[in-house]
């Protein structure tokens, strides 16, 4: 049994350390979206290459003291600074590369952000309740504009339609104080065909974000991160040796009055032989009431036991004249990973030592029947000889009791057995006859008879005397 169990923890310890000795985790790539300022298209300074391609033909961006050899001000986004009943004008420029004119609806938009870093803007028949009830554009809530096509210069040089649209953000005097934000687009509805020829329409849309600062009337402005719906998911099937991948998930809330541009870190121990990993990830401009959810995929890693899950973040003003400081928020759990290939290897490895302990026994146990019986049957086997020989000797003794002749004697010999002699070998009684013998051995030669010799086969002349 103790060989056995030695057997048994030298197996498990060679498979955790071979599991230890993997490398260092690799991260994989992160299913969350690229932060970006706006999904918002904003004009540049000059066309976008991408507005002459077959699919794209149109453009939008802010228009304020634009240069005469440009379309749009270069400005990537509009940014206003006011507060609670104040009143914010900018203007729009549109512009139509294509040679024939369009019509666009033209109109504000809420911008959300739920899950993802970059804005969701509210559709043109959605109502608005946020900051894009401000808008009025040109005196109106929504505009059907129709662009010019583009036509060419004396010097070949393409000219784009242009039409600038002025507009006007009343904020209203329970507006919260702090960073928000909406959007003007442009709304293309064009006519196509898809794979399988049927006609259908392609909505085609482009926006400017706009952004508002809002000062405090009253205290200042908070900055404030929460960090929820975490989650931690382990991968199968693993690797040979138990290693697998892991998704951590969580979600980031603005739940301050600024917008921030977050970093997060995902931190991971283990109990067995800990290890720290830590994962960043940083999410650019999230506003006020908006939320990014981040997923990170960690490969290579060898699960067993418990693992303890960390997910911090750090934020900071988006506007770096903007002076708050904004405490890290947390959240952790611990979940168990279960390496179901591994757990088979060693619960199969157990089973194996098991069956070859038992077969073990089971031989040692046989092979001492086996010996057992060998031994008991040299026993029997001796004990049968010795009972032939026994009988045989008896045989011997009743045949030489039928055959040898009169005069002769018994007498047992060294091994206590009995054993024929003739008369001439028993030993004379002592009497007269025996002195005369013993005289005529003293005094002189004794003499023998002629006479017969005495023979188990009976009697047997003998020769003269000496």
């Amino acid at each position: 049994m103790q060989t056995f169990l030695r057997v048994l923890a030298v197996a498990i310890a060679t498979v955790l350390f071979s599991a230890v000795a993997l490398p260092f985790p690799a991260l994989g790539a992160s299913t969350s979206p690229s932060p970006t300022p706006s999904t918002t298209a904003t004009a540049p300074a000059k066309p976008n290459p991408a507005a002459t391609s077959k699919n794209l033909t149109f453009g939008i961006g802010p228009a304020v003291q634009v240069p005469s050899d440009h379309l749009v001000d270069g400005r990537p986004y509009i940014s206003a600074e006011s507060k609670p009943g104040g009143v914010v004008r900018d203007a729009v420029a549109l512009f139509n590369l294509a040679r024939t004119p369009i019509t666009v609806q033209v109109y504000p938009a809420d911008a959300a952000q739920n899950g993802s870093s970059t804005f969701q803007l509210s559709l043109i028949n959605q109502k608005v309740t946020q900051a894009g009830s401000w808008f009025t554009l040109n005196g109106q809530r929504r505009l059907t504009v129709t662009i010019p096509a583009s036509h060419a210069a004396p010097n070949d040089r393409n000219i784009p339609g242009r039409v600038l649209i002025p507009f006007e953000a009343r904020i209203p005097l329970d507006a919260t104080p702090g960073d928000h934000a909406a959007a003007i687009v442009a709304e293309l509805d064009a006519k196509a065909r898809n794979g399988d020829g049927a006609n259908v329409t392609l909505q085609q849309r482009l926006g400017v974000s706009v952004y508002f600062h809002l000062a405090s009337q009253v205290g200042t402005l908070r900055s404030a991160l929460r960090v929820s719906n975490l989650r931690a998911h382990w991968d199968e099937p693993g690797g040979p040796l138990g290693t697998s991948r892991y998704t951590v998930t969580f979600t980031v809330r603005n739940v301050g009055d600024v917008r921030l541009n977050v970093s997060t870190l995902i931190g991971t121990t283990r109990w067995f032989l800990p290890a720290i990993h830590s994962y960043p990830e940083v999410i650019s401009n999230l506003f006020p009431g908006g939320s990014a959810t981040v997923t990170k995929t960690v490969t290579g890693v060898f699960g067993l036991g418990p693992w303890h899950v960390t997910a911090t973040a750090f934020g900071s003003p988006a506007d770096p004249t903007q002076a708050v400081t904004t405490t890290p928020a947390a959240a952790s759990l611990t979940f168990w990973p279960w390496p179901w290939v591994l757990i088979a290897i060693i619960v199969g490895t157990i089973l194996a030592l098991y069956l070859l302990w038992r077969g073990y026994r089971r031989w040692r146990r046989l092979r001492a029947e086996k010996q057992a019986r060998l031994e008991a049957e040299k026993a029997e086997l001796a004990k049968a000889q010795a009972k032939i020989a026994q009988q045989a000797a008896e045989l011997a003794k009743r045949e030489a009791r039928k055959t040898r002749a009169p005069g002769w004697r018994t007498k047992p010999n060294d091994a206590g057995e009995s054993q024929a002699v003739s008369p001439t070998d028993v030993e004379p009684p002592v009497g007269r006859g025996a002195r005369k013998v013993a005289r005529g051995g003293l005094f002189g030669r004794a003499r023998k008879a002629p006479g017969r010799h005495a023979t188990p086969e009976g009697l047997e002349p003998m020769g003269g005397t000496e």
